[in-house]
C-alpha cells in the first residue's frame, strides 16, 4: 500500500468517525412529543454512604448507620418532593413532615423534631434544550430558598425553579430537565436530610 493510499484511508475513517460521533450525538436529543410533566418522589432518611464495608451482613459488606456526613437529631415520618416542567409558583413543592414521628423511647424521632431548624431543598439538574445551539448544559446545583421549620415539626415549600438560582430562559418547559440529584439538606452544615427512596412501615 503506498503512501498516498495509507493518507486516503486514514482520512476516510477519520470522517466516518467523525460522522458517526456527530450522528450519536444527534441521536442523543430527545423527542418532541416526549411527556414528562412532573417529577415526584417520596423522601427518605438520608443516611451515611457506607464505602468500604466493617462488617458482612447476609454475605454483603455493610457498616453501621450513621448519621456523620448525614443531618442527624433530624428524623420525620413523611416527605416527598415535586418538581414541574411548566414554571408557576409551586414549580418545586416539598414536604417534610415530623409531627408524627413515633416517640416510643427507642431510637425513634421525637414529634416535632424538625421544628426551628433552617433547611432547604437541593436539585441538581442536567439541562437540554432543543432550540438552536442545541447544547446539553453543565449540571447546575440550585439550593431553593432555606425556610425555618414551624414549631409543628413539619415544612412545606412552594419555589420557582428561578428563585432556586435558575436562568429564567432555562426553566421554562422548553427545556429537558434531569433530575440528577434531589434532597433536603440542613441550611447551616449542608448535610442531607432526606432524599428519594422507598420504605413501607412495618
Amino acid at each position: 500500500m503506498t503512501s498516498f493510499t495509507r493518507f486516503t484511508v486514514t482520512v476516510a475513517a477519520g470522517a466516518f468517525a467523525l460522522a458517526v460521533a456527530v450522528s450519536s450525538a444527534h441521536a442523543q436529543r430527545f423527542d418532541t412529543r416526549l411527556q414528562a410533566s412532573t417529577f415526584k418522589s417520596k423522601l427518605v432518611q438520608a443516611e451515611d454512604e457506607c464505602p468500604i464495608g466493617t462488617t458482612v451482613v447476609m454475605g454483603l459488606g455493610a457498616c453501621a448507620p450513621a448519621n456523620s456526613d448525614t443531618a442527624s437529631g433530624a428524623m420525620f415520618s413523611t416527605g416527598s418532593i415535586s418538581v414541574k416542567s411548566r414554571f408557576g409558583p409551586s414549580q418545586v413543592l416539598t414536604i417534610l413532615k415530623s409531627s408524627g414521628n413515633s416517640n416510643d423511647g427507642v431510637g425513634n424521632g421525637l414529634p416535632h423534631e424538625l421544628g426551628g431548624r433552617v433547611v432547604n431543598t437541593r436539585l441538581v439538574l442536567r439541562i437540554t434544550q432543543q432550540s438552536a445551539p442545541a447544547a446539553t448544559f453543565e449540571d447546575i446545583t440550585l439550593n431553593c430558598p432555606p425556610l425555618t421549620v414551624s414549631g409543628s415539626g413539619n415544612f412545606v415549600s412552594k419555589q420557582t425553579l428561578t428563585a432556586c438560582g435558575l436562568v429564567t430562559a432555562l426553566a421554562t418547559d422548553a427545556t429537558l430537565k434531569e433530575i440528577v440529584s434531589a434532597s433536603v439538606v440542613d441550611n447551616g452544615t449542608g448535610k442531607a436530610i432526606a432524599v428519594p427512596g422507598v420504605r413501607k412501615k412495618p
